[in-house]
């Protein structure tokens, strides 16, 4: 009626902890790649939002030479300040 429950010999107990310490191993170096590819995700999304930047800082730029706002002279005329500086000199 009732089933002996069978044990293993003692000769496996060594085999299986060697088993369950490759087991942990393998947990914990596909945490490690979990880790990564999250890393990855990040800089992958940080990369597009460096593009975007640098696009609208290049059409910034663009404007700039349109507008010839790029030949104006380089003295500080604020007055706020009093300095006056002349970056050509």
């Amino acid at each position: 009626m009732f089933k002996r429950k069978k044990e293993l010999p003692p000769s496996y107990l060594p085999r299986l902890d060697g088993i369950e310490r490759s087991v942990l191993l393998l947990m914990r170096d596909v945490d490690l790649l979990r880790q990564k590819i999250s890393l990855i995700k990040t800089v992958e999304n940080d990369l597009k939002s460096v593009d975007v930047l640098t696009t609208m800082m290049s059409e910034v730029v663009r404007r700039i030479d349109l507008a010839g706002v790029a030949d104006l002279p380089s003295t500080c005329v604020c007055e706020s300040c009093g300095c006056k500086n002349d970056s050509n000199a």
